[in-house]
């Protein structure tokens, strides 16, 4: 079963982001997916963007700058990593 999780990402304003639990057994199954927004206003995705993430476990970098996959129909940016 895939588990998508939205975080809406406003850049204009200062939010405290959660923290999300990954869990042993959710390989290929746990999904964060990002909607940029800007004054509550979506950003729209174009097809010439790149997004690029890192992920970091236990104070140790377990990805750094890894491609996201951007869905610009939905703009949509979907994070899901082998960690």
């Amino acid at each position: 079963m895939e588990y998508h999780r939205l975080i809406i990402l406003d850049i204009s304003r200062a939010e405290t982001i959660e923290i999300l639990e990954a869990h042993q057994g959710d390989k290929n199954s746990r999904y964060i997916d990002i909607m940029l927004a800007s004054d509550g206003e979506t950003i729209s995705l174009s097809e010439n963007v790149t997004a690029k993430y890192d992920a970091v476990i236990n104070n140790i970098v377990a990805a750094e700058d890894e491609l996201a996959e951007i869905k610009s129909e939905d703009n949509i940016i979907t994070v899901t990593a082998d960690l």
